[in-house]
């Protein structure tokens, strides 16, 4: 029988950890363990456990609000289960999930890892335009390849997707929710240090895990739902809240990146250099080239993207940003976005910053189905969402 650890962490959110912890109680298949991981919590949180009363459940909490990575860790430490799983306390399983995971892995003989589709749930009130909420598929993805059954991903396939996500392209998700990952295959990993690693622990990860794997089983399958909601880093981040949402996860401080890695880095968004810090990891790690200009090129179309939107922030960097090019870039961006500016009318400004962004550099469009329904809550969610049944993905 398969076991699995279902890491939790979580920080003064009680009301959305409980709803995530109800999706795992109600699976139908009990072989399971939970990590609350408490990173350093005002609420109580471990009242709460204990009121569970159900000793799968465990509660371990840091002495001081740490960094996100170091919260995971902790929990997967703490965990031992043959296969993995991250939980956000606003995401949630889907009916079903253990059952079925459990079903695959028998079927497959034991696969490295599994990687299946997803929900994305946004709260009412939560996203801008889309104030009643939503739940959308994440089924037309690249890496499912218009399957509908689970297969085994062709390692150079996965090859293809973690250069990819070196030169700054996300051909797969990366959040660890879209992961079940076996126990031997994080114990592969304990040469290049923790599982986690870097100020973005799930874009090392993700990308780790298909680098290694010789058998990772793909799960067109939506399976899981992940969440943003209120005080979440995707609030913060879609709400144009980035700063915010970084210091959310607490992962960047002074000694975040080294100091090779400064001479890279430009201003722009956290997101990018978060990213360039994992890929950064990874290629340490592993001896994989990373595509510096490519990350360059996108902090640069961020600021002046900024600039288009009437973006503050993007124009006290922009003095930064100037001194930090190289001859080429000055050129090929700065002077041709500044005179791109000067040349448009203000009305168009606003256009122009999308197009000037360039999103599909590192984010390739991909279409998300819409799933009809009111859902108010994740409980809503899980009980009101059947994906054997939902002929949408």
């Amino acid at each position: 029988m398969t076991t699995f650890s279902i890491l939790l962490p979580t920080r003064n959110r009680l009301n959305l950890l409980d709803r995530a912890i109800q999706t795992v109680l109600r699976q139908d298949f009990h072989d399971w363990e939970i990590i609350v991981s408490d990173n350093c919590s005002d609420e109580n949180i471990q009242p709460y456990v204990a009121n569970l009363n159900d000793s799968r459940i465990r509660y371990q909490r840091t002495s001081s609000f740490v960094p996100v990575t170091e919260n995971w860790n902790q929990a997967l430490q703490a965990s031992q289960g043959d296969y993995v799983i991250m939980l956000g306390d606003d995401d949630g399983l889907l009916g079903g999930y253990l059952s079925r995971l459990n079903t695959l892995i028998h079927q497959h003989n034991s696969p490295d890892a599994i990687y299946t589709s997803a929900t994305l749930y946004a709260y009412p009130g939560v996203m801008p335009n889309e104030p009643n909420g939503f739940l959308r598929l994440y089924t037309k993805r690249p890496i499912f390849d218009g399957k509908r059954e689970p297969f085994l991903l062709d390692h150079q396939k996965a090859m293809h997707f973690v250069e990819a996500s070196l030169r700054f392209q996300i051909l797969f998700d990366y959040n660890m929710q879209f992961f079940a990952v076996s126990r031997q295959l994080i114990q592969q990993t304990r040469d290049k240090g923790l599982f986690y690693q870097s100020p973005y622990p799930d874009y090392y990860a993700a990308n780790v895990v298909l680098l290694i794997a010789k058998r990772l089983l793909v799960v067109p399958e939506p399976m899981i739902a992940i969440g943003i909601s209120p005080k979440s880093f995707g609030c913060y981040y879609f709400g144009g809240k980035e700063q915010e949402g970084s210091s959310f996860l607490n992962n960047l401080s002074d000694d975040s990146f080294d100091a090779e890695l400064r001479k890279i880095i430009l201003p722009g968004t956290d997101m990018n250099t978060c990213w360039l810090a994992a890929m950064q990891t990874l290629s340490e790690n592993y001896q994989l080239p990373v595509k510096y200009s490519r990350y360059r090129e996108l902090q640069i179309r961020s600021i002046f993207s900024g600039l288009f939107s009437g973006n503050e922030l993007a124009a006290t960097k922009l003095p930064e940003l100037r001194k930090k090019l190289t001859t080429f870039e000055f050129i090929r961006f700065y002077l041709f976005f500044s005179l791109l500016k000067q040349l448009t009318p203000r009305r168009k400004w606003a256009k122009k910053a999308g197009k000037v962004l360039k999103s599909k550099l590192s984010h390739p469009p991909s279409e998300m189905p819409n799933i009809e329904g009111d859902f108010e809550t994740m409980l809503d969610v899980y009980d009101k969402f059947n994906p054997t049944k939902n002929s949408t993905w």
